[in-house]
C-alpha cells in the first residue's frame, strides 16, 4: 500500500513512472504518470470509438489534468464538429480539464483521436488506411503545435491501449486498427523515425478486466525499430489474436500498388483462404513462434493460423462472383467492428459521394433501408452517413453485435411507421398535417416500451376504434411543437427531495386525535408541498457545486484555472440591530499567466429553514419563478431563444415579394443567414436544410430545377438554387433572399464570398452593425449563451445544446408563424435557488472585462470581483419580496407561489397581458386554478398539494383534467371543506381570505377537517411550531427556552418567547407558546414541543361556534353578523407591538416597563395605562412623550442598544430582571446567553441602525396586545362567507335552541343564495351532526360496545370517498383496541369534540347526511326561541356548528387620531400614516365625503391651511403656540398662500360647475 511508503519514497516511486524513465522494449510497469509539463499525449484504444472511456480506468497520475477537445476536425477532408456535452461522463470520471482552444493549452494535455482513426479504418482499405492513419496524427501534432507555444510542449507521445473490454474474444489481427498501421510502417520501416518526424514515443498499455494493467515503451524517434519484439508482447497480452506474420516481412501499403490486387486483396485472411480453396487448419500461437502461411498462384495471402467464427456453408463459393464475394467480406469485417461504428446516436453527420466511397474502402455503403441497432436509418436520402462515435452519448462495452436484436428493433420500428400511416391521418383531420403529427408521435411511442407495445397489439388485433382513442389520448398529453420530447420527472429525484423532508419532519402530517392519527391521515390525504422546501434547501447545500458548474468554463477561457468553491455562513455583528445573514461564496482560482493564486468572494443572502432570508432584521422570500423554457412563441411569426446571459429574438417579416427572418441579438438586427455564418459554412447550412446550388456564368443556363436564381458580388456569375427537403422550402427561400442581399453588400467592397468557410470574425456582420466591438461581442454571445441550465433543459428535451441548432429550431418556428402556449406545462419550469449561481457568472463576466481593461497597463493586476454583485443584482431586479408570516396559510401560500414576473418569466408586471393571466387548461394538477391574487390576478400561481416537478430535468408531471382529483388545489383552497359544492369565484374568496385569519386565545381544531390542517404544522417555520433539533432528553424549560440535551451530552436551545407574525396588511400577530413537555422527558427529533394559538397540535386558525342561518333584526343586513358577549371574549386576538424611543441620557426616562415590574412584579398594562413616559431637553423648555396602552398588553421583552454610559445601570437591570434565570440555565448546559449586558456595555457607541451609527441610546419595548373583538371587526367562515359585526348581544338575548342552548352567531341566509356557497350549508349540517355525537356519547358513555358500534357506522356513512378508505381505516382501528383504550377514545371525544375529515371532492350526498343525524338522533333545523320577543321562529332554521375566523381588518387598529404622532420636517405631513394612534393622510375621496356630509367647512379649511402641504403656515402656527401659548387662524392672512390641494379641490369644483364663494 502507498501509505507505507515515505514521502521520499513517494516521490521515487512517481519518478520511476515518468515516460522519459522508460526503456525502450525492457521497462514493464502497471501504469505511466504523465508530467504536468512538457507533453502532449495522443491517447488511442484499439477497437473502440471513445477513448475517454478507458481512461478512467488506466492510471496516468494526477499531475496531467487538461484533455483537449476540440469544437472542429478535419479528417480526411472532412470537418466534424464534437459536441463535448456527449463526453461529460467520461470527462467526469477521469477528472480532466476540457480545454477547446489550442491557444489556451499551457500545460500537457491528453487528445482523443480514438474515434478518428476509427472512423478512417470504417472509411477506407486497409492499404489507404494505413497511411491516412499515420499522415492524421502527424498533421494533428504539427496542427497543434503550431497553435501551442513552442515552450509548452516537447514531446509527442502515442499510447496505444489495448482494453480487454473492448477484446473479449477471438480476433483477426487486421481487425485491430491501432495494430495495423503500427505493423505497417514498423516493420516495413525499421530505420528510427519510422512514424514520422512528430511522433517520439509510443507506449503499449494493456487495460485489464481482472488482472493487473501493464505499460511498456514500443517506439522511440530515435532508436531503430524492432517489431517483432512489438508483435511478441501483443500477443503475450492476447493470446488468442490471430496474427498473419508472413506479412511481417512482406509490404502491405508502401510497396504494394493497390490496383494491381485481385478482388480477394480486402478480404479478411479466412475468405482469402476460402476463395483460393485451400484447407484452413488452426495452431496455436506461443510467444516467440513465428506462424506460417502460404500464397496461392494468384498471389493471395492465405491465412493457415485461424479459423474464423463467422463460417460459410457448403458451396459458397460456386454461388457468388468476385463482386459480392468483396461486398460480403466488407460486411463480414463491418458487423465484426464495434457496435457504436453502426449505432446512431446524435451522429455527426458527413456528406460522401457515392461511387468515391465504394472505390475507396473495402465496406460497403449501407443501404439506404439498413437501420441501426435502435431502428434508426444509418443512412439517410441524400446518402448523408451517419457516424455516431464522434458523439454518441451511451456507448456499449460490447465489441460483438447482436444482430437478432437489431433485426428485432428495425421489424418493430417498421411495424410503429406502418402502424402511424394508418392512424395519423384520421388523428389530425388534415392531410398538411400528417407528417408532422407522424413524427411527433413516433418520437413518443419509439422511446416509450410500453406505448409501443399496447399500440401494436390494438393495432394487429385490428382494435382500431380503441386503438384510435389510446393514441389520441397520449398525443393529447403532449404535444408540443417547439420540443420533440417529453420526458417522465425522475422519481429517484423525487425521493431525494421527500427523503430530505422526512429527515428534517416536514412530511407527515400531525394527529388531529386518537382515531386520526398521522398514519391514517397520511394515507388518505397526500401532499407535495415538502418538495419545495427539499428543492431550495438541497440546492442551497450544493450551492458551491453548482457554482462550479457555471464557471469552470468561464474561467478557463479567460485564463484561469478553478481551483475549488466554497461557501461559509456568516454571522452578522452584534452591534447591527437590525442584522442581515448572509453566506460568502468564495471561488479560489490560479492565473494561468502568473501563476498566482487567488481568492473571489461573494456575499449571498443565507437561506433559512428551506424558506426565506433576513436582511435588515426583515425576513425575505426567494419566490419560485415560473420561467418559460429557453425557446417559446412570443406570438406567432416572432419566437425567442432566452438564457442567463443573453437573449435572441427571431422575427418573420412578410412582403408581398419576400420573406424572410431577422435575429435581433446583442443590440443589432442581423439578417437570418449572417447569423447562421457565424457557426457554418453556407455549404454545411445546404446540407442541413436541404438544398443544393451551382454556379453558372448566365440566368439562362440556371435549369428550371432551380426555382431560385441569384446574382453573385462579382455582377457576372449567376447561383441555382433546388429545394430538395420540401419542408424548409420557406426557410430555404428566406436564406436565398438574404444571400443576395449579402452578395450586393459585398458588391460595393468588390469582395468574394466563400460558401465553404464560416464567418469565424464575425466580418459580415460589420456590414450590418457600426460598431467596433463586433467580433468581441459576438465571440462572446457563442461561447457562453448556452449556460449550464439551459443546456441542461435542452438535452432533456431533445433539442441538441448548440447555437446552430438552437437558430434553426427558432427559425423554422418563426418562417412557419408556429403559434404555442407560452405558459403551458410543457414549457415552462421553476426558477429557485439557481439565480444565484447565473448572478455570480453574470459577475464574474463583468469582473474579467475589467481585468483585461486593468492587465494592459499593470500585467501583474489581480481579477477583482464585487463582493456585494449578487445581493444588488437582486434587490434591482425585485427578486426578493417580503416574507409574510401571518398565519400558517399564508407562510405555506408564500413559499408555494410560483411568480409570472421574475427572471427567465416576464420581466414586468405591466408585460404580462390578459391572455397570459388566464387560466391555462394544461395546468390542471400542478397550478391552483382557483387561487390568484385579488388585487392583480393571474400574476401569481399557487403549486398544488399534488404538484411533482423535476429539478434535475426541469420539468413537470402532467395531469389530465378530472372532476375528482383531490390535490388539483393549493394550501390555502385545500382548507375548505366541501370546495366542489362552492362557486368558484367564493372558493377563491376563501383561499384568499384564509391568508388574512389573526390567532385568538380560545382557538381549536375544526371538527370538518379537509387533512390539510395536519399537513400546515409541519410545514410552518420557527414561529408557529418549537420541535426538538434531536434525540434527547428536556434538562430546562421557562417562559423563554427549552433546553434538550442529546446523548454526546450536548445541549441545545429552543426559543420559546412570543413570535412576531407579518401580515400581508403590514401589521404583526403574535403566538405565545405553551410547552407540552415537562423537565426529564425524553423527545425524539423533529416533535412538536409546544403548544399556541395556531397550533393544537394540527392548525387551529378559529373556532367550532353554534351558528345560525336568519336575519336579526336588521343587523344581518347585507354583511352585517351578530355574534354573543361569550363569543368575542373567545375571539379575543393577539398582536405584536414594537415601540422604539431614542434618549440622550437615563435620566430623560420617566416611566417604562422596568419600574412598573419593580413595583407590582408584572409588566401588564390595562388600556389607557402610561407605559412609556420620557421628558427631554428641547428648545424653549422640555418636551414631554408619552406612550399609552391602546388596549390590554403585556411587555414581553426590552432591548437597550446605549450610546453613552449612562444607561450600563439600565442594561444589568434589564438583564437581572428578565434574562438571569435563562441565562444562568443557557451557561449552565454550555450555551450562549440570551442576554449578555457585559457585551453590549463594551460596545457602547458603536451599534448601527439601518446602517446609521447611533447618536443616542435606542430602547426597544416588545408587547403583546389582547383585543376583543368589536364592531366593525371582520369575521368569515372556510367558505368565502365573510361579514362585519353589526351588533355584540348579550348571551339571553341571542336566539335559542330548544334545548336552551344559544346561538354564538347569526349569518345573513342571503350569503349562502347569493354567494352560491353550498359548503357552508353541509359543513353547517355535519357540524351539527359531530356536535350532536358528541353529546350523545356522554349520554351512553357507560355502553362502550355500543359507542363504539355508533362510532363506526356514522364515520362509515359520513366517508365521502367512494370506496370508504377512510372509514375502513377508522373503523379498524377502533375495533382492534382494546376496550380501555377505546373508553379513553370516548371521553377524548365528549370532551374535545368528534372530528372528521373531508378532502376535497369527497363529499358525502344529502342521503347519507340525513341517514347519519338519524342515527345520533341531530336536528338539523329547529324552530328557535327569541328573548327579546318572547316567542319562538315561525317556520325552522338551520343550525350546527361552523368554524368561524377572525380577520386582520380589525376596526380598533384602523382607528387613528387625526395630528398625534411625528411629522416630516420639510412638509409638515405625518411621518407614518395608518401607525400605532398616529395621523392619516386625508387624500381626495376624504374631502369629498367630508364636503358631502356638510361638516366640511371648517375642516376643508384647516385640511387646506392649518394641515395642507405648505409647511410655511403650519410653521406659523407653531411659532405662535410657542410664543403665546395659543394661535388664531384667520383665512385673510394666508390669501396669498395656496396649497396643492386647495387648488385640486378648485379645478374639481369648477370642472363640476360649482361655484367657490
Amino acid at each position: 500500500m502507498l501509505t507505507n511508503y515515505t514521502s521520499n519514497q513517494l516521490e521515487l516511486l512517481q519518478e520511476l513512472k515518468m515516460p522519459s524513465v522508460f526503456n525502450l522494449y525492457n521497462t514493464r510497469d502497471n501504469s505511466i504518470l504523465l508530467p504536468k509539463k512538457e507533453y502532449g499525449v495522443l491517447l488511442l484504444v484499439d477497437r473502440s470509438t471513445n477513448g475517454l472511456k478507458t481512461l478512467s480506468r488506466f492510471n496516468i497520475g494526477k499531475q496531467l489534468r487538461y484533455l483537449y477537445l476540440p469544437k472542429q476536425i478535419q479528417v480526411y477532408n472532412k470537418r466534424f464538429s464534437i459536441n463535448r456535452n456527449n463526453f461529460a461522463d467520461e470527462i467526469s470520471a477521469a477528472r480532466l480539464n476540457v480545454v477547446q482552444m489550442p491557444s489556451a493549452l499551457t500545460q500537457s494535455f491528453i487528445v482523443d483521436i480514438t474515434p478518428f482513426i476509427a472512423f478512417l479504418f470504417g472509411r477506407f482499405n486497409i492499404y489507404k488506411y494505413n497511411t491516412e492513419a499515420i499522415k492524421f496524427i502527424n498533421s494533428t501534432i504539427t496542427s497543434l503545435s503550431k497553435s501551442i507555444n513552442s515552450n509548452v510542449i516537447k514531446k509527442w507521445i502515442l499510447l496505444y491501449v489495448i482494453d480487454d473490454q473492448y477484446l473479449d474474444g477471438p480476433i483477426i489481427d487486421k481487425h485491430l486498427y491501432g495494430y495495423a498501421f503500427l505493423r505497417t510502417f514498423m516493420n516495413n520501416n525499421k530505420q528510427p523515425g519510422a512514424l514520422g518526424p512528430n511522433l517520439d514515443d509510443v507506449f503499449l498499455c494493456h487495460v485489464s478486466n481482472g488482472g493487473a494493467n501493464e505499460v511498456r515503451k514500443i517506439y522511440n524517434k530515435d532508436i531503430p525499430v524492432d517489431f517483432s519484439r512489438v508483435r511478441n508482447m501483443i500477443i503475450r497480452i492476447k493470446p488468442d489474436i490471430s496474427i498473419d506474420s508472413s506479412s511481417d516481412d512482406d509490404s502491405e501499403g508502401s510497396s504494394k500498388d493497390e490496383s494491381n490486387r485481385t478482388d480477394t486483396d480486402t478480404l479478411p485472411d479466412n475468405e482469402a483462404g476460402r476463395s483460393s480453396g485451400s484447407d484452413n487448419s488452426t495452431d496455436s500461437i506461443n510467444s516467440g513462434d513465428k506462424s506460417t502461411g502460404s500464397v496461392d498462384s494468384d498471389n493471395h495471402t492465405t491465412d493457415t493460423t485461424n479459423q474464423s467464427p463467422i463460417s460459410s456453408p457448403k458451396g459458397f463459393d460456386d454461388l457468388i462472383d468476385n463482386t459480392a464475394r468483396r461486398q460480403i467480406a466488407g460486411l463480414i469485417q463491418y458487423a465484426d467492428m464495434d457496435p457504436q461504428m453502426i449505432h446512431r446516436h446524435q451522429a455527426i453527420i458527413t456528406k460522401i459521394d457515392d461511387e468515391q466511397y465504394k472505390e475507396d474502402r473495402d465496406i460497403p455503403i449501407v443501404g439506404a433501408n439498413e437501420k441501426s441497432a435502435d431502428g434508426e436509418p444509418l443512412v439517410n436520402d441524400d446518402n448523408v452517413v451517419m457516424f455516431p462515435f464522434l458523439n454518441s452519448t451511451k456507448e456499449k462495452d460490447s465489441n460483438v453485435s447482436d444482430v437478432t436484436n437489431k433485426v428485432a428493433i428495425a421489424d418493430k420500428d417498421t411495424d410503429i411507421h406502418n402502424m402511424l400511416d394508418n392512424v395519423c391521418l384520421m388523428i389530425s383531420k388534415d392531410p398538411t398535417k400528417e407528417r408532422e403529427l407522424h413524427t411527433l408521435l413516433y418520437n413518443k411511442i419509439s422511446r416509450d416500451p410500453k406505448l409501443a407495445e399496447e399500440s401494436l397489439k390494438l393495432f394487429k388485433g385490428k382494435d382500431y376504434k380503441a386503438l384510435l382513442v389510446y393514441i389520441n389520448e397520449f398525443h393529447q398529453d403532449y404535444k408540443s411543437k417547439i420540443y420533440p420530447v417529453k420526458k417522465e420527472v425522475d422519481r429517484t429525484v423525487l425521493k431525494k427531495l421527500d427523503d430530505w423532508a422526512v429527515d428534517n419532519g416536514y412530511i407527515n402530517p400531525v394527529s388531529s386525535d386518537t382515531v386520526l392519527n398521522s398514519d391514517i391521515i397520511g394515507s388518505v390525504v397526500d401532499n407535495n408541498i415538502h418538495r419545495v422546501m427539499s428543492q431550495k434547501q438541497l440546492t442551497w447545500n450544493s450551492m458551491p457545486e453548482q457554482v462550479e458548474s457555471y464557471i469552470t468554463k468561464l474561467l478557463s477561457d479567460n485564463g484561469f484555472q478553478l481551483i475549488s468553491v466554497t461557501m461559509i455562513d456568516k454571522d452578522p455583528p452584534i452591534t447591527q440591530i437590525e442584522p442581515t445573514y448572509k453566506s460568502e461564496i468564495r471561488i479560489k482560482v490560479r492565473n494561468t499567466r502568473t501563476r498566482k493564486t487567488q481568492t473571489l468572494t461573494f456575499d449571498v443572502p443565507t437561506l433559512m429553514e428551506g424558506k426565506y432570508h433576513i436582511s435588515g432584521g426583515i425576513k425575505w422570500l426567494f419566490p419560485n419563478v415560473i420561467a418559460t423554457l429557453p425557446i417559446f412563441v412570443i406570438r406567432p411569426g416572432r419566437v425567442q431563444f432566452r438564457s442567463s446571459y443573453a437573449s435572441v429574438t427571431y422575427q418573420h417579416h412578410t412582403t408581398s415579394t419576400r420573406e424572410n427572418v431577422s435575429v435581433y441579438v446583442g443590440g443589432i438586427n442581423l439578417p437570418l443567414l449572417i447569423w447562421l455564418l457565424l457557426y457554418k459554412s453556407f455549404d454545411d447550412i445546404s446540407k442541413d436544410l436541404g438544398f443544393t446550388y451551382k454556379a453558372f456564368e448566365s440566368r439562362k443556363e440556371i435549369p428550371d430545377s432551380m426555382p431560385i436564381k441569384l446574382l453573385l458580388s462579382d455582377k457576372k456569375t449567376y447561383l441555382g438554387i433546388s429545394i430538395t427537403n420540401s419542408t424548409n422550402a420557406k426557410l430555404i427561400r428566406a436564406i436565398a433572399y438574404d444571400l443576395q442581399v449579402l452578395m450586393n453588400k459585398l458588391a460595393k467592397y468588390e469582395d468574394t464570398f466563400d460558401f465553404y468557410m464560416y464567418d469565424k470574425t464575425s466580418e459580415y456582420i460589420q456590414l450590418y452593425a457600426n460598431r467596433k466591438n463586433v467580433s468581441y461581442l459576438f465571440d462572446k454571445i457563442k461561447r457562453y449563451t448556452i449556460d449550464k441550465r439551459t443546456e441542461e433543459i435542452l438535452k432533456a428535451r431533445g433539442i441538441d445544446p448548440d447555437m446552430y441548432a438552437v437558430a434553426i429550431k427558432c427559425a423554422d418556428l418563426c418562417i412557419n408563424d408556429t403559434d404555442e402556449e407560452r405558459l403551458g406545462i410543457n414549457n415552462v419550469n421553476i426558477r429557485l435557488m439557481d439565480l444565484i449561481p447565473s448572478q455570480i457568472e453574470k459577475g464574474l463576466h463583468y469582473a474579467i472585462s475589467e481585468y483585461k481593461r486593468r492587465v494592459l497597463i499593470d500585467p501583474n493586476a489581480n481579477l477583482m470581483v464585487n463582493s456585494s454583485w449578487v445581493i444588488n443584482k437582486l434587490r434591482e431586479e425585485s427578486v426578493l419580496l417580503l416574507y409574510k408570516d401571518g398565519n400558517l396559510t399564508i407562510e405555506s401560500a408564500q413559499f408555494t407561489a410560483a411568480r409570472l414576473v421574475g427572471p427567465g418569466g416576464f420581466g414586468k408586471v405591466d408585460m404580462v397581458q390578459i391572455k397570459d393571466r388566464n387560466i391555462v387548461a394544461d395546468h390542471f394538477g400542478t397550478f391552483d386554478c382557483v387561487d390568484t391574487p385579488e388585487g392583480n390576478p393571474g400574476i401569481s400561481l399557487s403549486l398544488t398539494t399534488g404538484f411533482e416537478y423535476d429539478p434535475s430535468q426541469h420539468i413537470f408531471s402532467s395531469v389530465k383534467a378530472n372532476n375528482s382529483y383531490k390535490n388539483m388545489f393549493g394550501t390555502p383552497v385545500s382548507q375548505i371543506p366541501f370546495v366542489s359544492s362552492d362557486d368558484g369565484n367564493r372558493a377563491q374568496y376563501g383561499g384568499s381570505q384564509c391568508r388574512q385569519v389573526v390567532p385568538i386565545v380560545s382557538s381549536e381544531s375544526p371538527l370538518v377537517g379537509t387533512g390539510m390542517e395536519a399537513y400546515l404544522p409541519n410545514y410552518s417555520s420557527q414561529k408557529f411550531s418549537k420541535r426538538a433539533p434531536v434525540d434527547g432528553t428536556v434538562t430546562y424549560i421557562d417562559n423563554r427556552v427549552i433546553i434538550i440535551r442529546d446523548k454526546f451530552n450536548k445541549s441545545y436551545m429552543v426559543d420559546v418567547t412570543p413570535s412576531s407574525l407579518q401580515t400581508g396588511a403590514g401589521k404583526y400577530n403574535a403566538l405565545t407558546h405553551t410547552p407540552v413537555v415537562k423537565v426529564g422527558d425524553t423527545v425524539s427529533k423533529n416533535q412538536h414541543l409546544v403548544t399556541n394559538q395556531f397550533i393544537k397540535p394540527v392548525y387551529s386558525s378559529g373556532a367550532n361556534v353554534l351558528a345560525c342561518f336568519k336575519p336579526h333584526n336588521g343587523f344581518t343586513y347585507d354583511d352585517g353578523i351578530v355574534v354573543s358577549e361569550s363569543f368575542a371574549k373567545k375571539y379575543t386576538s393577539l398582536h405584536y407591538q414594537t415601540i422604539d424611543f431614542y434618549v440622550n441620557h437615563v435620566s430623560e426616562i420617566e416611566e417604562w416597563p422596568l419600574m412598573k415590574y419593580h413595583r407590582d412584579g408584572t409588566m401588564k398594562y390595562k388600556t389607557d395605562d402610561t407605559i412609556i413616559k420620557i421628558r427631554q431637553m428641547s428648545f424653549g423648555g422640555f418636551n414631554e412623550q408619552e406612550v399609552i396602552a391602546s388596549t390590554d398588553c403585556e411587555v414581553v421583552d426590552i432591548q437597550v442598544f446605549p450610546a453613552n454610559s449612562s444607561f450600563d445601570g439600565m442594561i444589568r437591570d434589564v438583564e437581572q430582571a428578565l434574562y438571569s434565570k435563562t441565562n444562568s440555565a443557557l451557561v449552565n448546559s454550555k450555551l450562549k446567553p440570551l442576554m449578555n449586558s457585559k457585551e453590549l456595555i463594551a460596545n457602547t457607541g458603536k451599534f448601527e441602525f439601518r446602517k446609521n451609527k447611533l447618536d443616542r441610546t435606542l430602547v426597544r419595548i416588545k408587547l403583546v396586545e389582547y383585543r376583543m373583538i368589536g364592531l366593525g371587526d371582520k369575521l368569515n367562515n372556510r367558505h368565502g362567507n365573510k361579514g362585519v359585526i353589526s351588533k355584540i348581544l348579550p348571551d339571553d338575548q341571542m336566539p335559542r335552541l330548544p334545548d336552551g342552548r344559544h346561538i354564538d352567531i347569526c349569518l345573513n341566509p342571503l350569503g349562502v343564495i347569493s354567494r352560491m356557497n353550498i359548503g357552508q350549508l353541509i359543513e353547517i349540517h355535519i357540524g351539527n351532526i359531530l356536535d350532536t355525537t358528541r353529546r350523545w356519547l356522554s349520554n351512553n358513555k357507560s355502553d362502550v360496545s355500543k359507542c363504539i358500534d355508533t362510532l363506526c357506522e356514522l364515520f362509515t356513512i359520513l366517508d365521502g370517498f367512494s370506496d370508504k378508505r377512510l372509514s375502513k381505516k377508522m373503523v379498524a382501528y377502533l375495533k382492534n383496541v382494546p376496550v380501555t383504550t377505546q373508553q379513553k377514545i370516548i371521553d377524548e371525544y365528549i370532551d374535545k369534540g368528534v372530528r372528521m375529515i373531508f378532502p376535497p371532492f369527497q363529499t358525502p350526498n344529502m342521503d347519507s347526511i340525513n341517514r347519519a343525524a338519524k342515527l345520533v338522533d341531530a336536528e338539523l333545523e329547529s324552530n328557535m326561541y327569541i328573548p327579546e320577543y318572547g316567542r319562538t321562529t315561525m317556520h325552522p332554521v338551520t343550525w350546527g356548528i361552523l368554524f368561524i375566523n377572525k380577520l386582520e381588518h380589525i376596526s380598533a387598529i384602523k382607528q387613528n387620531v387625526r395630528s398625534i404622532g411625528p411629522y416630516i420636517q420639510t412638509t409638515m405631513m405625518p411621518a407614518k400614516p395608518g401607525a400605532h394612534r398616529n395621523a392619516i393622510r386625508i387624500g381626495e375621496q376624504d374631502s369629498w365625503a367630508y364636503l358631502a356630509y356638510n361638516g366640511g367647512k371648517e375642516v376643508l379649511k384647516e385640511m387646506f391651511y392649518v394641515n395642507s402641504d405648505v409647511p410655511q403656515i403650519k410653521a406659523n402656527i407653531i411659532r405662535q403656540i410657542e410664543e403665546d401659548g395659543s394661535a388664531s387662524f384667520n383665512e385673510s392672512d394666508y390669501a396669498s398662500i395656496t396649497s396643492g390641494s386647495s387648488n385640486a379641490f378648485d379645478v374639481y369644483s369648477t370642472v363640476a360647475g360649482l361655484a367657490i364663494k
